[in-house]
């Protein structure tokens, strides 16, 4: 038995309850995206169930157009934010990928209340490069992961983001190992405003696409872990 509050779901296993800590979750099971997500221009995945076979249950978003962008607000006070979600690399996809390559799989966008500023997670691709994530700032300020991303598995990737209004701190987990961290000097931007997810796709011997399931947004200073319960996810 199980119910939704807000956007977190309460289930218990016997008479032991089981919290999901996400703000907000999407694992894709209803067979499309949540409705917490806005789209932009058009939709830059679509929700399959093979090619790849989905982490959990029987739905993930698989990368198709580069030109669409699915976005949300984000609300609260709080000065930390974490994003959880898993990401595979799909090589030789049904179809060729839509449109060109693109390497941004996601940015954050921050305020000081007049301007904007964005800190972006990119996999960086291309010739004979094994693709790897790297975070990118608005002030050209970046650091690349260190680990290597092989083609037809899921990983746990984990963004932490900090802002103290000295500086915005970027910390990647991958498979809960610390991957890289990137600290930007950016006074006065502590109020985070939107969140943007956009797609991965590259040819350099093979069309490759990418995938994610099991997304998840923390509001606050609150690790979700690559361990969720299953009641994230419906």
């Amino acid at each position: 038995m199980s119910k939704r509050v807000g956007l977190r779901t309460i289930g218990s296993i016997g008479a032991k309850k089981v919290v999901c800590p996400c703000n907000r979750a999407d694992g894709f099971e209803t067979g499309a995206k949540a409705n917490f997500w806005l789209v932009e221009v058009t939709d830059p995945y679509t929700i399959v169930t093979s090619n790849p076979t989905p982490y959990h249950g029987t739905y993930c978003a698989r990368s198709y157009d580069d030109t669409g962008i699915w976005k949300h607000s984000l609300t609260g006070t709080n000065t930390v934010k974490w994003l959880c979600f898993r990401f595979r690399i799909v090589p030789n996809p049904d179809n060729p990928p839509t449109g060109p390559s693109s390497d941004r799989l996601l940015f954050v966008r921050l305020t000081d209340g007049a301007s904007y500023w964005d800190v972006s997670l990119y996999v960086i691709t291309g010739g004979a490069l094994t693709p790897r994530f790297r975070i990118v700032d608005d002030d050209g300020g970046y650091v690349e992961g260190t680990r290597a991303l092989a083609v037809n598995t899921w990983y746990c990737t984990r963004l932490r983001l900090h802002t103290d209004g000295s500086n915005v701190t970027s910390t990647l987990y991958i498979n809960d190992a610390l991957d890289c961290e990137l600290i930007s000097p950016k006074p006065g931007y502590d109020t985070f405003y939107y969140l943007f997810l956009e797609i991965v796709q590259w040819t350099f011997g093979m069309d490759c696409r990418t995938a994610i399931d099991n997304w998840c947004e923390v509001d606050g200073d609150v690790d979700p872990t690559c361990v969720l319960p299953n009641v994230c996810w419906g």
